[in-house]
């Protein structure tokens, strides 16, 4: 990696925490500087577009290390029950614990460019419905080895999960308090259960 390369990643990683609590509109550029240390410049040296692609950056940045905390917390198991609860374990903690601080990039990204920002619009979309392709790929997963019964329609429950864990994060963070979160991966754990053969 190039020192022009470490500079961009310096300034992402450092802009993330911000913009994920913030939001795009309440981030300026002067919490960019002040949270690098570089002058406007160095900012726009290696931004040519300015905050907009920072921010594009930001969401690549935040949701890749969101989808790599998820990977790991299913990989350390090899049975597909067992891999959804691992996923549902690690969304129980989220709230409290997310990967960037502010917490979910698919809920703060979206309520703010629905309409006004198309091409990360779609990036946000795009990982929504990654993340959602990857739970109906365990679901699948369990079918094929005979775990979950063969009528279960995994692109279902993977639409459940989402909308379940997205808005349990929402709720959560909302009220300050864990219960939402808590009643959606109770509820979840039950349908997994009954999936099983």
């Amino acid at each position: 990696m190039g020192k022009a390369e470490e500079t961009r990643r310096f300034i992402i990683e450092k802009t993330a925490p911000i913009l994920n609590k913030k939001g795009i509109a309440g981030t300026s550029i002067s919490d960019i500087i002040k949270a690098t240390g570089l002058q406007k410049g160095g900012i726009y040296g290696n931004f040519k577009k300015g905050k907009i692609e920072i921010v594009h950056e930001v969401f690549d940045y935040i949701s890749t290390k969101l989808y790599a905390g998820v990977s790991e917390s299913v990989m350390q198991h090899q049975k597909a029950p067992d891999r959804l609860f691992a996923l549902l374990s690690f969304y129980s903690k989220y709230v409290y614990n997310p990967t960037v601080e502010g917490g979910c990039p698919i809920i703060n990204f979206s309520t703010e460019v629905d309409d006004t920002d198309p091409v990360l619009q779609e990036k946000v979309a795009n990982f929504a419905k990654k993340v959602e392709r990857a739970v109906a790929r365990l679901v699948q997963a369990g079918i094929d080895s005979g775990e979950f019964r063969k009528d279960v329609n995994p692109e279902e429950f993977a639409t459940r999960f989402m909308i379940m864990i997205e808005g349990a994060i929402m709720l959560s963070k909302l009220q300050r308090t864990n219960k939402p979160m808590n009643l959606s991966v109770k509820t979840l754990k039950n349908e997994v259960k009954s999936l099983m053969i």
